[in-house]
């Protein structure tokens, strides 16, 4: 389990908007530029549980799976990178100019990105992620 603290800055519908607090831990973990990074914040965008009350300011914790993890760094990094291998394999097989190959690279992740964004509810349900009240 991946677990961040973070803070309620927005509550929309059933929606929250939660800022990732870095915490001390992050600093000596090797994989902190990929997640939350020092002197960096993130936000995550979150649906609210019905099963409990949150405000604005609430301090909360928030956990994905491990699986959850390693999947948005599939879509994020992995497959993106593979689409623009293949794109510049492609392009140097058939000969195109760099100017061709850098557009079909472009033109790939653009379409990869759209054809994501427009999965975003697929994906919600595989990347779950929960939320936990904190009590002070």
């Amino acid at each position: 389990m991946i677990s961040h603290q973070g803070n309620i800055i927005e509550i929309k519908d059933n929606n929250v908007k939660i800022k990732i607090i870095q915490q001390e831990a992050c600093k000596s973990c090797s994989a902190s530029a990929l997640c939350v990074g020092e002197g960096k914040e993130r936000i995550i965008d979150a649906k609210m549980p019905d099963n409990i009350d949150l405000k604005l300011g609430d301090t909360v914790n928030v956990i994905i799976s491990e699986e959850a993890g390693l999947l948005s760094v599939l879509f994020a990094y992995v497959i993106p990178f593979i689409l623009i291998i293949i794109s510049l394999t492609v392009s140097y097989i058939l000969k195109f100019s760099e100017l061709t190959a850098i557009m079909i690279i472009f033109l790939s992740l653009i379409i990869y990105f759209v054809i994501l964004y427009f999965s975003k509810n697929k994906l919600d349900k595989k990347l779950k992620i929960s939320i936990s009240k904190m009590i002070i």
